[in-house]
């Protein structure tokens, strides 16, 4: 369908060009011939050559593998004007990938670590206990947003400041198995996000220098939360080797 600038854009880009063609012909096709060929002489060309420069091109809706719309594209020469004016009315989540955008809603993919280019690998602890790290082989993402779009959790979560001014954001999902962290710039720009489906909500946070301690609510042989351990300085919290 076309919008408001398409109507007004074809209006005027018609009378130019009926004026052009009177101008040029005067008004020899409605004294020469019968009215309703010199109609079709005068309207059917002008539409084909309107469609030719681009007044009455209909907008391409351009969506991403999650069906979420990325951008509307005008490729014809009067519309780029128009495009790139819409382009700064347009809201940030059309400019997001699925990661971004599942973020901005409160959401996160499941069981792996994701990062605003919609690239992700494979992340696991064991389970609950929380004794180590591992990071797994890559993640298609845009596969999983096609194939799987409902394998997410909703999260809520706490922040704690980072000594570079950065932030982890840290808590849970849906369930009670659910345990998610995420460290976002001072502007909240997301850097990565991390959701498990079996670690249990980390409900504390402590900081020391470039590393993070997050504890779940279960306890060792020793009465202390179990803690996983994160270094933040580990390059491969930062994008597939």
């Amino acid at each position: 369908m076309l919008d408001f600038d398409d109507l007004i854009g074809g209006a005027i880009g018609f009378v130019v060009w009926l004026f052009v063609v009177l101008l040029a012909f005067g008004i020899l096709p409605f004294l020469l011939f019968p009215l309703e060929v010199a109609v079709l002489l005068v309207f059917v060309p002008g539409f084909y050559l309107l469609r030719m420069v681009g007044v009455t091109t209909w907008p391409v809706v351009v969506r991403n593998p999650a069906g979420e719309v990325v951008r509307v594209e005008r490729h014809r020469w009067l519309h780029r004007a128009l495009a790139r004016r819409d382009a700064l009315r347009k809201p940030k989540d059309q400019e997001m990938g699925w990661v971004t955008t599942l973020w901005s809603r409160g959401e996160a993919p499941c069981d792996g670590i994701y990062w605003p280019d919609d690239t992700g690998r494979e992340f696991d602890t064991d389970g609950t206990k929380l004794t180590r790290v591992t990071f797994g082989g890559p993640i298609d993402v845009l596969r999983q947003a096609r194939e799987n779009p409902d394998d997410t959790m909703k999260v809520d979560h706490s922040t704690v400041e980072l000594p570079d001014g950065r932030h982890l954001r840290y808590g849970e999902g849906p369930l009670g198995s659910d345990g998610m962290f995420a460290l976002v710039e001072p502007d909240g720009t997301l850097v990565f996000v991390v959701a498990l489906t079996d670690s249990n909500p980390f409900e504390k946070a402590t900081v020391d220098g470039h590393k993070v301690y997050l504890s779940n609510n279960h306890r060792n042989s020793n009465n202390e939360r179990n803690t996983l351990e994160i270094d933040l300085s580990d390059p491969r919290f930062y994008g597939p080797e």
